[in-house]
């Protein structure tokens, strides 16, 4: 089997169910983020409290010595975005290329409050620095479509313009995948 270094793992879609899932699938997903959390570049996208994730992968996400976590309390912004997506491997989230930094215009479909203007501004200040300088956790929260693929995807795009290897998948994906190599 072929291997290859990557040096970012962006997982999109960190859900609740996750709490709910197999004892295996629970430790696949702990030794996962344990690796990439001592080792790796690792972002993660979710769209639910992190109260909500299992108490030993929590610790490594939230730890702020290593990363951060940025919330993203802002309206649904991508409604009307393009269907059109790429991806490097059959079983990989697929990327919409339209979603770079230059195209998150989060203001398009509604007025955002001052709040709203400071999260936005904060998580793509942290996914920016992400892209240029992968290293460490760090969490992207906030309610469905407020941005979080969006940064995801543009985190990606920029890194595999500058010739990074990365790796954006959901979590659904990897330990469906996982548990197919399982059981072969």
């Amino acid at each position: 089997m072929a291997t290859c270094v990557i040096t970012i793992f962006i997982v999109e879609d960190f859900v609740s169910w996750t709490q709910q899932s197999t004892d295996w699938a629970q430790e696949t997903l702990y030794q996962i983020i344990n690796h990439r959390y001592r080792y790796k570049a690792l972002v993660v996208t979710t769209n639910v409290s992190l109260s909500q994730i299992e108490g030993r992968i929590l610790s490594r996400l939230s730890d702020d010595q290593n990363g951060g976590i940025v919330r993203i309390d802002a309206p649904d912004y991508r409604l009307g975005a393009s269907n059109d997506v790429t991806t490097d491997a059959p079983w990989c989230t697929t990327i919409n290329p339209q979603m770079l930094f230059s195209t998150f215009t989060p203001q398009q479909n509604e007025p955002l409050t001052k709040e709203d203007k400071k999260s936005i501004t904060n998580a793509v200040h942290m996914a920016k620095v992400v892209a240029a300088h992968p290293k460490g956790t760090v969490v992207v929260g906030g309610e469905t479509y407020s941005g979080k693929t969006h940064l995801g995807s543009s985190i990606a795009h920029e890194l595999r313009t500058n010739g990074w290897q990365v790796l954006y998948v959901s979590t659904l994906e990897v330990l469906d995948c996982l548990h197919l190599w399982r059981l072969d």
